[in-house]
């Protein structure tokens, strides 16, 4: 344990099945949090009730873990992975959006189904989330919301319009709705990764890999795990003071914004 106080919680995490979302899930388990890991990609079939976890798996135990498939395009999807977390386990204290997806091209080269899916998934997506969450938040009195954002919401990227233009709106979302739910005890942050080593950034060109860990202070890529608990913090407890922010977490890459 690592003192988020988090033991009893239950949070709901969007992209769980990968990258910085898996870590994330993994990362509350370890705190003694019950977890809705939520992602597109059709979840496994849920142990049986009568099997034992595998030693060391929280995921595995269905009494810590349930496993859903949640498409953040689609309302009604987001609003049952929610409503799975109440029936489940009686209560819902964070929501953390992790699904995102990219489509890289230089600007005057994206086509419109691009530019759509980035944005859909990525800005609309964290919309959805955010929308179904705070009534329930507020019916049980507060609670916190972390968003994925990214450094190049902060400053663009070469050949990423589409990607920096759909974080950059949830960096604005984040703040928006920090304004808007302050008032009922719901926090609302944003995570601004540099580039962190999982499965969506080992397709970028090495070229690209290896500007961006010159450009880190720290001389090196994140990985999945130190961006979960900059997640774990601003969704827990000890981060009661802190809303409408949005923290990078990119060892350095982008200094001064």
């Amino acid at each position: 344990m690592t003192g988020f106080e988090l033991a009893g919680k239950v949070a709901l995490v969007t992209g769980a099945a990968s990258g910085i979302g898996a870590a994330t899930v993994r990362r509350f388990l370890d705190e003694g949090a019950r977890v809705v890991a939520a992602d597109c990609v059709a979840p496994p079939p849920p142990p049986q009730p009568t099997s034992q976890p595998s030693a060391g798996d929280p995921t595995a135990d269905p009494a810590r873990c349930a496993v859903v498939a949640c498409d953040v395009t689609q309302p009604t999807e987001v609003e049952r992975a929610l409503a799975t977390a109440l029936d489940r386990f009686g209560r819902l204290d964070a929501v953390v959006h992790c699904a995102g997806v990219t489509a890289d091209d230089l600007v005057w080269k994206l086509d419109d189904e691009r530019w759509r899916r980035v944005l859909a998934v990525n800005l609309d997506g964290s919309f959805h989330v955010v929308r179904a969450a705070v009534p329930r938040l507020r019916a049980q009195g507060g609670g916190a919301i972390v968003l994925i954002s990214s450094i190049l919401g902060l400053r663009g990227g070469f050949g990423s319009s589409n990607y920096a233009a759909s974080k950059a709106g949830v960096i604005a979302l984040a703040k928006s709705a920090a304004a808007e739910v302050g008032a009922f005890g719901i926090r609302v942050n944003a995570i601004a990764p540099g580039l962190i080593d999982t499965p969506m950034t080992a397709r970028l060109p090495e070229p690209v890999k290896t500007a961006a860990r010159q450009a880190a202070a720290l001389g090196r890529f994140g990985d999945a795990d130190e961006v979960a608990d900059a997640i774990l913090f601003l969704a827990s407890p000890r981060s009661r003071y802190i809303t409408g922010t949005c923290l990078r977490v990119d060892g350095g890459q982008c200094m001064g914004y």
